[in-house]
């Protein structure tokens, strides 16, 4: 309902501002699809309430098929989009067609819900959850308003400072970027949150965060500083010559990106232990940054450092929320140091190997797959070698 609700607010609000709210993005040319918002809303919403659903019923099954018919039929529909020339229609065709796919599978997942007693669906039954759950939507949704505001202020303020060409650079590094955020970061989270409630009623929570944190920088690290070292000439591989500068904007956002991922996953803390107020705090910091950020750089008049200033302070401030979110999760601050030296110390040799190779090989196609190789053989010691994808705790549950 809430979903619906929003939906048809938003709708009413593109119908009357839209056309200004797109000149000021300097993205006129898309008045004639705003009409896809509103529906792209509605099922992005009905996404994340049976995506809930599934976890709180830990029906991981379904999540997972979500997300990967997700990802296929939004790549599909894109990349069909690209072979009859569709241009931005294509691109807004493949968000709208992965959604529908990814509703699909979490209806399985969710008919147990249809199947509650007829008290469950009546508006006094409603109103007392409401009252008693108050404070989740009356924290939580500012929180979660500010946080999508950071997550999409900085293509918005690239498009209106820098023009459509920086933009569309910046938005492929962005989207790329944000792909193990989805992928890996969301599973995890996911998972943790099925289990973090009872954790803090058997007193392993400090344990559980302690080793999904050293399994996160595990896999973060190697992954993003090997990504750094080889990310423009990925770029001219998978995209062409022209998006090489895509991939300069990867390399010096790694840092917000990196902490991003590891704070992600423990986001859930701040539903689980009812700390929704200092949450907003960190949201409306990591808006301030991204705007200051981009501010700086239109100053100098330079994209690319606004995308620097942007990595570097943004990193910094992610960095203080995972601090954070570890410290009320009581984990100690030398255990997490620790682990993120000594996860550190191996990503910056396998990266500097890998920017030397670079840097001798020359060729794009042999830096990608020596970077790719470099990937595949950390992980595959993390996997079977040292075992720290498996996280424990504890409790009797193993994740």
């Amino acid at each position: 309902m809430a979903a619906g609700v929003m939906s048809v607010v938003v709708g009413t609000g593109l119908l009357a501002f839209g056309s200004n709210v797109l000149a000021l993005s300097n993205a006129s040319e898309l008045a004639t699809l705003l009409w896809v918002v509103p529906i792209c809303l509605l099922l992005t919403g009905l996404i994340n309430t049976l995506t809930t659903w599934a976890i709180r019923v830990r029906a991981f099954s379904g999540t997972a098929a979500s997300k990967a018919l997700q990802g296929l039929g939004q790549a599909g529909a894109q990349i069909s989009g690209g072979v009859v020339h569709a241009g931005v229609s294509g691109l807004v065709a493949g968000q709208f067609g992965g959604l529908i796919f990814g509703v699909a599978p979490l209806l399985r997942a969710a008919r147990p819900v249809f199947a509650l007693k007829k008290y469950a669906w009546s508006t006094a039954w409603l109103i007392a959850v409401a009252r008693k759950y108050r404070r989740f939507p009356l924290i939580t949704t500012w929180s979660s308003l500010v946080n999508a505001l950071g997550a999409n202020l900085p293509v918005v303020m690239f498009s209106s400072l820098f023009g459509g060409y920086v933009a569309g650079q910046f938005a492929l590094s962005f989207r790329l970027l944000q792909m193990p955020l989805r992928l890996v970061g969301q599973s995890v989270s996911q998972v943790f949150f099925s289990h973090a409630a009872s954790a803090v009623r058997d007193r392993s929570l400090p344990s559980l965060a302690e080793g999904v944190y050293r399994g996160m920088v595990a896999f973060g690290l190697p992954s993003f500083v090997i990504g750094a070292a080889i990310a423009p000439q990925f770029f001219e591989v998978i995209f062409g010559r022209d998006w090489v500068d895509g991939g300069r904007y990867t390399q010096v956002l790694m840092p917000w990106m990196f902490f991003s991922f590891i704070s992600n996953a423990f986001s859930v803390l701040v539903s689980v232990l009812g700390r929704q107020g200092s949450e907003l705090g960190f949201q409306v910091l990591i808006v301030v940054v991204v705007s200051v950020s981009l501010l700086l750089g239109a100053w100098y008049q330079s994209a690319m450092i606004a995308a620097s200033i942007l990595g570097g302070l943004g990193g910094a401030a992610l960095f203080a929320k995972v601090v954070w979110l570890l410290g009320i999760a009581g984990v100690p601050a030398k255990v997490h140091l620790r682990v993120l030296t000594t996860e550190g110390a191996i990503a910056i040799v396998l990266g500097a190997v890998v920017w030397w190779a670079s840097s001798v090989l020359k060729d794009p196609i042999v830096v990608t797959v020596t970077g790719v190789a470099a990937l595949l053989l950390v992980h595959g010691v993390n996997l079977w070698g040292r075992d720290v994808y498996v996280m424990r705790s504890r409790s009797p549950s193993r994740l």
